[in-house]
C-alpha cells in the first residue's frame, strides 16, 4: 500500500471537489465527525450571604416525570434522526469518492442517489457493528450500579448515618482499575471493530453487495491487509492529532475572541438580554464556520480510507492517476 499516494490523492480529491464537504459537513454537525471543539470561560459568582429561600423549599420529584419521560422521548427521536442523518452522509461520501475516482463528475445530488441502493446494508452494518459499544456500556453501567448498592451509600443516605469510608475507599480504587483495564482492552476491540466495519461498508459499495456478503468480503480484506492497515490506522491517526492541535488551538482562540463583545457588553451594561442576543448569531456562525471545516476533514479522512481499498483492488484509480501525472481534476458541482 503507497501511503504517501493515498495521502496526495485524498487531500487533492477532498480540497477540489468541494461538494464532498457537504457529507462531511452534515457528519460533523450529527455529530459523526472528526472535529470536536471545546473552550472554557471562567467566571466567577459570589453567591449572597443571606438564606436562600431555594435552601428550604421542597421539590415535588414526581411532577418531573412526565417531562423527563417526555424529554427524553425526544431525545431519543433526534439521537435516531442523526443517526440517519449519519449514515446516509457517509454513504454518499464514499460512494461519490468511488465515482470521482473513476474520473466521473457527482454532484451533491447525485451523491445522495448513489447512496440510496446502500442504504439499508449501511444500516444492518451501523447496527451490528454498534453492539459490542452498546455491551460494554451495559457492562460498565451494570457494574457501576452494583458497585454502588454494595458501597453503603444508599443507606447511609436513608439512615442519615456516614458510611465507612475505608472499605467504600478500597471499593473505589478497586472499580476505578477494573473499569480502566476493561477501558483499554476495549479500545483496542475497537480500534479492530471500526476497521472491520469500515472496510465491510466500502466493500458493500464498491462491490454492491449485500449485508451478509458485505462481511465476509470485509472479513477477507481484514484477515488479508491486517498489517496494511493498521499501519494505515497509524498514519491517519497522527495526521489527525496534528490536525487537532492545530485546529483546537485555533477554534479556542476563536471562540474566546466570539465572547469578548457580549461579555464586555454585559460588564458594562449588566443587561443580560442584550448580551445573549449579541452571543447567539455570533455562536451560530461560528459553529457553521467550524462544521464547515470539520466537514473538509470528515471528507479528506473517508476519502483516505476509500482510496486505500480501491488501491488494493485495483478499482477506479482513473482520477487519481491522472492528478498524479498533472493532469487537471474537474470541478464539481455543488448542486
Amino acid at each position: 500500500m503507497n501511503y504517501s499516494q493515498i495521502i496526495t490523492q485524498a487531500f487533492a480529491i477532498a480540497s477540489r471537489h468541494r461538494n464532498l464537504w457537504i457529507y462531511g459537513f452534515i457528519l460533523a454537525i450529527l455529530g459523526g465527525g472528526s472535529g470536536g471543539y471545546s473552550a472554557s470561560i471562567n467566571y466567577r459568582f459570589n453567591p449572597p450571604e443571606t438564606p436562600s429561600a431555594l435552601s428550604t423549599m421542597r421539590l415535588d420529584i414526581g411532577s418531573f416525570i412526565p417531562f423527563l419521560i417526555a424529554l427524553a422521548c425526544l431525545g431519543l427521536f433526534i439521537s435516531v434522526l442523526a443517526w440517519l442523518g449519519r449514515i446516509l452522509a457517509r454513504t454518499s461520501l464514499i460512494a461519490s469518492v468511488v465515482q470521482i475516482a473513476k474520473g466521473e463528475s457527482v454532484s451533491t445530488a447525485r451523491g445522495f442517489r448513489l447512496a440510496m441502493p446502500h442504504y439499508r446494508s449501511m444500516l444492518a452494518i451501523s447496527v451490528l457493528f454498534n453492539l459490542p459499544a452498546l455491551l460494554f456500556a451495559a457492562v460498565i453501567m451494570t457494574f457501576l450500579i452494583v458497585l454502588i448498592l454494595s458501597s453503603g451509600i444508599l443507606q447511609s443516605a436513608q439512615t442519615g448515618v456516614p458510611p465507612d469510608f475505608g472499605p467504600l475507599f478500597g471499593a473505589f480504587l478497586g472499580g476505578a482499575a477494573l473499569i480502566i483495564c476493561l477501558s483499554l482492552i476495549f479500545l483496542l476491540c475497537l480500534v479492530l471493530v471500526e476497521l472491520l466495519r469500515s472496510l465491510t461498508e466500502r466493500h458493500c459499495v464498491v462491490q454492491g453487495t449485500g449485508i451478509m456478503d458485505g462481511i465476509a468480503g470485509g472479513w477477507q480484506f481484514f484477515r488479508r491487509y491486517l498489517g496494511e492497515f493498521i499501519l494505515l490506522v497509524i498514519v491517519i491517526g497522527v495526521l489527525n492529532i496534528i490536525w487537532f492541535s492545530i485546529f483546537g488551538a485555533l477554534a479556542g482562540v476563536a471562540i474566546r475572541g466570539m465572547f469578548i463583545l457580549p461579555l464586555a457588553l454585559y460588564t458594562s451594561t449588566q443587561n443580560l438580554l442584550a448580551a445573549v442576543l449579541i452571543a447567539i448569531p455570533l455562536v451560530t456562525v461560528l459553529i457553521i464556520f467550524l462544521s464547515l471545516i470539520g466537514g473538509f476533514w470528515n471528507a479528506f479522512n473517508s476519502t483516505m480510507w476509500t482510496l486505500a481499498y480501491l488501491q488494493l483492488t485495483g478499482k477506479g484509480a482513473t482520477e487519481a492517476g491522472s492528478m498524479l501525472t498533472g493532469g487537471h481534476l474537474p470541478q464539481q458541482p455543488i448542486g
